[in-house]
């Protein structure tokens, strides 16, 4: 009996450590209430057939998608670069207030 509550606790848990790609970050936020937006990339379907055509196209809509993913996570890049600007601003305002009042 104990080694099968074990096993339901295991299975249980299981799916929370799969992989880190479904992480959630606790704690309070400044972003709204649906969080980062995420990319509207569309991601292309791999052709059925080996035509020339077929296989042309497909490279085609692949280097588009490859594009679109890497414009969406240098964008993220740059959105993180001024979510630290604006962090680094608001404590030296903190900061600079408590000096010139001591």
């Amino acid at each position: 009996m104990k080694k099968l509550i074990i096993l339901a606790i295991f299975c249980l848990c299981l799916p929370c450590m799969e992989s880190t790609a479904n992480a959630f970050v606790f704690g309070p936020t400044n972003l709204g209430f649906r969080g980062y937006p995420a990319h509207s990339c569309y991601q292309p379907s791999v052709p059925y057939s080996n035509s020339r055509s077929s296989l042309m196209t497909f490279k085609s809509e692949l280097d588009i998608y490859k594009r679109c993913i890497e414009e969406y996570t240098e964008g993220a890049d740059k959105d993180m670069e001024r979510v630290l600007q604006k962090r680094n601003e608001a404590v030296d305002e903190y900061n600079n207030f408590i000096r010139s009042i001591y």
